[in-house]
């Protein structure tokens, strides 16, 4: 947030109003009942403060151990905090309480999937959704679970069911982009990356698949870099977005500006495949013959086979 200046006579008058104003604001009251903790913790899941609404949850499951709600709910934070073991624990418990919950078993179809029982989990979920289709978190690990199995017919079927049900959620029509892309059908691609933009337009890893999308078709170049750009912003870790907005940078004619780009991005995150690649490919272009040799070195130690003890 940006700091008011106290030279504002403005300003400070407001800022003042507003402090007196606050005060005479009656105190919130602590939640004291299960009612009150289970809706504290529905508000941490909406504002994704996981961590906060396991806790929430368990005071809710302090107040009334035979809750299902704080149960599936503790399950679910495990779930989203990626501790699969234990949310396994809390929605067996959840389970015994309503045996057979197609809700519930979802979710344990979602935690035996994150804790590598691939293929119970799918059961799980497969089950749960022929009897309560309106699961969209469980609709969209099945589509993850069948890409594990490198199973791409079912995957890229399941995403078009998931997208038909739920028209109105972005990473839906995200998940369904990646897999047309892969398919190659890239036009129906990027339909669906630019619905995922338009239902939520902060979504980083859709600008990044759009522009990785129009890059590759050397369509709508500027655009691509600006959507990359915007993907770097939001925190890429990995460097993928600013490797991407630097190579439609390179093929809009800026080559030696983009080199420098790439060596940066390359140099910030020396693992990565994909940077690297481009990065050969322009020093190649640019007659950069040192360059490329040094990374072509490094691109063959990261994909050359693990040697055997």
């Amino acid at each position: 947030m940006k700091s008011v200046r106290t030279g504002s006579l403005a300003a400070l008058i407001l800022g003042t109003a507003l402090i007196a104003g606050l005060s005479c604001q009656p105190r919130t009251q602590e939640p004291s009942s299960l009612a009150d903790w289970l809706a504290v913790a529905a508000g941490h899941e909406q504002a994704k403060r996981y961590n906060d609404a396991f806790i929430a949850y368990k005071q809710a499951l302090a107040l009334n151990a035979q809750s299902y709600e704080a149960l599936y709910g503790l399950a679910e934070s495990c779930w989203r905090l990626a501790d699969p073991e234990s949310g396994l624990e809390w929605i067996r418990q959840a389970l015994e309480l309503k045996p057979g919950d197609a809700q519930a078993q979802g979710l344990r179809g979602r935690l035996r999937m994150s804790s590598g029982r691939l293929a119970e989990g799918i059961s799980d979920m497969e089950q749960a959704l022929a009897r309560d289709a309106d699961q969209v978190d469980t609709q969209l690990a099945l589509v993850q679970a069948y890409e594990f199995r490198k199973q791409p017919a079912q995957a890229l079927a399941r995403a078009a069911l998931a997208v038909q049900r739920f028209p109105q959620h972005a990473e839906a029509h995200h998940l369904y982009g990646r897999l047309l892309s892969q398919a190659r059908q890239l036009p129906e691609a990027e339909q669906h990356f630019r619905e995922a933009l338009k239902l939520d337009p902060a979504m980083a890893i859709a600008k990044l698949s759009l522009a990785a999308l129009l890059v590759d078709q050397h369509k709508d170049l500027e655009g691509a870099r600006r959507l990359a750009q915007e993907a770097a912003a939001k925190g890429d870790d990995l460097g993928t977005a600013a490797g991407v907005a630097a190579w439609a940078l390179f093929l809009q004619g800026s080559k030696k500006e983009a080199l420098s780009e790439l060596t940066k991005v390359a140099t910030d995150h020396p693992r990565n495949l994909a940077v690297l690649v481009m990065l050969k490919r322009a020093a190649v272009e640019l007659d950069e013959s040192d360059l490329a040799s040094r990374v072509d070195k490094v691109i063959r130690e990261l994909t050359a086979p693990p040697r055997q003890p």
